[in-house]
């Protein structure tokens, strides 16, 4: 199932729909070549939580409209806490080592300073 990610602008928990207004729309379309009663997989992040949906498509225009089937709640983060202690470097290197840490899911990024 192809899995796409929305604003919570986009979530009518009232009515169960989810409206997919995003490049996505063009994805769906042209490229996954989805139809109606097609099912996918969207991902909303709600109050630092990805909350998951598991959609039917309803309309198909500018934009897509789907009805909610199914929904869950999702816990991807790891139960492992990274602490990641750094000397400060060189240059400029600072951001690019923050940007990796980041993705390896650190928690915590010390920076200590050589004297």
């Amino acid at each position: 199932m192809h899995k796409f990610f929305v604003e919570k602008e986009n979530l009518d928990l009232e009515n169960r729909k989810i409206i997919i207004n995003s490049d996505d729309v063009k994805h769906i379309k042209n490229v996954l070549r989805c139809k109606i009663n097609d099912r996918l997989e969207i991902s909303v992040l709600e109050n630092d939580h990805f909350q998951e949906y598991i959609v039917e498509i309803d309309r198909m225009d500018e934009e897509i409209l789907c009805n909610i089937i199914e929904e869950k709640q999702i816990n991807n983060e790891s139960k492992i806490h990274v602490h990641i202690i750094q000397a400060i470097p060189k240059a400029d290197k600072m951001e690019f080592i923050i940007q990796k840490c980041t993705e390896i899911r650190g928690k915590r990024i010390y920076s200590i300073r050589n004297e």
